[in-house]
Parts: structure tokens; sequence; C-alpha cells
């Protein structure tokens, strides 16, 4: 049984807490990375811990790839006048 709501934050409000914290990682991240001890502590892993690192944050950057199917045995249909002239060709 749904109920109706009466109270919290309104339908589309950001929440506040969560906008702060990816403002702060934000600039933790990015204080980090500019610092140059990022590119010395990802060199200093092991090439395994490296390539494990790497795996868990290119999703972050690169949009996940989908699967396409196509279907190749799509109907095709003919009119009257492909038939006729396949017809007529036919007995020449």
């Amino acid at each position: 049984m749904q109920g109706r709501k009466t109270g919290g934050r309104k339908k589309g409000t950001p929440n506040k807490v969560s906008g702060d914290m990816k403002a702060v990682l934000a600039a933790f991240c990015s204080d980090y990375y500019n610092s140059g001890e990022f590119l010395k502590d990802f060199l200093n892993l092991d090439p395994k811990d490296r390539l494990d690192i790497f795996t868990k944050i290119l999703p972050y950057f690169t949009p996940k790839m989908q699967a396409v199917q196509a279907d190749i045995n799509a109907a095709v249909t003919k009119t009257i006048e492909d038939e006729l002239i396949r017809l007529s060709q036919q007995n020449e």
C-alpha cells in the first residue's frame, strides 16, 4: 500500500550531503593528481596492481559498450510492380 508523501525533500531536489561529498572528493582527487604524487604512487605499484586499479577506474571515464544485434533475416516485401517486372523478364 502506497501512502501519500507528507514531508522530506521535494521530488528532484538533490541530496545536499551527496553533492557536498562529491565536491570534496573531486577536489581531493584533483589535488592528488596535480601534485604528481598520483603518478609516482601508481608507478611504484606492481604491474598486476596497476592493471587492477586501471580496470577499476576505467568505467568512470569511458562509456560501457553495448552489444548490438542485427536481424539479417528481415522480411523483404515486394510490390506488385516488382513481381510483374520479374514475370515479364522470365517470358523473354
